[in-house]
Parts: structure tokens; sequence; C-alpha cells
């Protein structure tokens, strides 16, 4: 069940990613990639001006979505289940982490 939520999680991400990036929609692909990325909250959150004193809860949720991904990601590798759908769910992350990365630069 958890490497299905993982999959499910992860592969949700990739298809907004995919879809605004061939739809041009540059705000919804810029959220996801760049200011939704760990990378940018990791920065956000360690600068003066936190994102937890921001009255824009966006960048809390996006915080909270990448918590739970990686936590259900962990359990869905201790209980391996499906290893086709664990992996899969990583080759995904794995690509997400490698664009926010890019547009990051």
């Amino acid at each position: 069940m958890f490497s299905l939520l993982a999959f499910l999680l992860t592969f949700m991400q990739v298809l907004i990613i995919n879809g605004s990036y061939l739809l041009e929609m540059k705000t919804t692909f810029y959220l996801w990639v760049v200011y939704g990325s760990p990378f940018y909250l990791v920065m956000h959150m360690l600068n003066s001006e936190s994102a937890a004193s921001d009255s824009n809860p966006i960048y809390l949720l996006f915080a909270l979505y990448h918590v739970v991904k990686y936590l259900i990601m962990f359990k869905a590798q201790r209980n391996a289940e499906r290893p086709g759908l664990f992996y899969t769910a990583v080759i995904f992350e794995i690509f997400y982490l490698c664009l926010s990365g890019y547009y990051m630069n």
C-alpha cells in the first residue's frame, strides 16, 4: 500500500510538472519546480525571513507535502511490498530533484 501511495504522489508531481511545461503554464511550472522544491524550501527556511513567518502558507504546505512524501517512501522501502512501484517512485523523485536543481541555478 505504501509503495502504491509513494508512486501516486510522485507520479502526480511529474504529471503536474510535465503538463504545465507542455501547456506553457510558466507560473505553475515554476511554483512546483523552483519554489516548491526541497532545495528552495530549505534555503528559504534558513533565511532570516523564514517561510514559517510568511503570511502565505504555500511554502509550509509544500514542505508538509515533501515531508509526508518522504516518510511514505521510507515506509514503502521498509515494507518492500511492491518493489516495482517503489523503484518507479524513486526514479520519478530523482527526475524531479534533478529538474529542480537545474532550474534553481
